[in-house]
């Protein structure tokens, strides 16, 4: 039986085990597909399966593994015991087999014992993706818009008697420069799954103490560190609840209002797009 390897140049060949093939354990003139290693004589079927992986360049990988005839031994009836089932691998690839062995006390068909092979695969590596800061406009509130604000009028604004493209793409770089400075930018890619909606400066505060007392306990592993790390860690968990619990409240009194049902809708498309396998689907123009 051929099956198909997760790479091009690795397929396995799992042998019928109806049929009797012993390879023995002798070379024989075919030191590339058989490494010695095996038990018993071998026989026609034997002979057979080492001239088709002599011609398809294949390898009997339990030959290359040293191991106590009990982890070879994949037959035993009647105090017989004998090696019937192999797998071959391209030779090419022999070097992901890490190893080949038998279980004994397992069957997977009668008084045949499973024969199990540990690979090492290389994944392919991930193309890297591009990515592009994104301005956090959903900062945009409270104080941080009276900031912004100030900070516009502060930069100034393009004279209004000018070519009106140039007004506009004057305007709108100000605008974006302003925001960028205020608002602060991400460092772009997929948005993850963290709660991000009220995390505000006093939890973002809260946050890196805690982690800047656990590298400090890291580095040293003094007692007085850790102590510090674990007040640090209830005082943050204080301060995300109690941040959390009063934007839910502002929440629900929204949602009281009149503006509650578009509320309601986007929250409802939020969480659809949350649940979602795929996040971002991206073409080739």
């Amino acid at each position: 039986m051929r099956q198909k390897g997760p790479t091009k140049f690795l397929d396995f060949l799992l042998n019928d085990c109806t049929r009797t093939w012993h390879v023995g354990s002798v070379r024989r003139g075919v030191d590339r597909v058989h490494a010695g290693k095996g038990i018993g004589l071998i026989n026609p079927d034997g002979k057979r399966i080492l001239d088709l992986a002599i011609a398809h360049d294949l390898a009997a990988c339990s030959t290359f593994f040293a191991k106590r005839e009990s982890q070879k031994v994949t037959y035993a009836s009647g105090g017989r015991r004998t090696k019937v089932d192999h797998i071959l691998v391209r030779r090419a690839a022999l070097k992901t087999v890490r190893d080949v062995k038998v279980i004994p006390g397992e069957d997977v068909a009668s008084q045949h014992r499973p024969l199990v092979a540990d690979l090492s695969i290389p994944l392919p590596t991930r193309p890297k993706v591009g990515t592009e800061p994104r301005i956090r406009w959903w900062r945009l509130r409270g104080s941080e818009r009276n900031e912004l604000r100030r900070a516009v009028l502060e930069t100034g604004l393009p004279d209004p008697a000018g070519p009106l493209n140039e007004i506009w793409r004057g305007v709108a770089q100000t605008i974006l420069r302003c925001a960028k400075e205020t608002l602060g930018e991400t460092k772009g890619g997929t948005r993850g799954d963290k709660s991000a909606w009220f995390w505000n400066e006093e939890v973002q505060a809260a946050v890196k103490r805690k982690k800047e007392a656990y590298k400090l306990w890291q580095k040293t592993r003094a007692p007085e560190h850790l102590t510090a790390c674990r007040k640090l860690k209830r005082l943050a968990k204080t301060v995300v609840a109690k941040v959390k619990n009063a934007e839910m409240d502002a929440l629900y009194e929204k949602l009281d209002g009149p503006e509650g049902e578009k509320i309601a809708i986007r929250l409802a498309k939020a969480r659809h797009r949350a649940s979602l396998d795929i996040r971002v689907v991206k073409t080739e123009c």
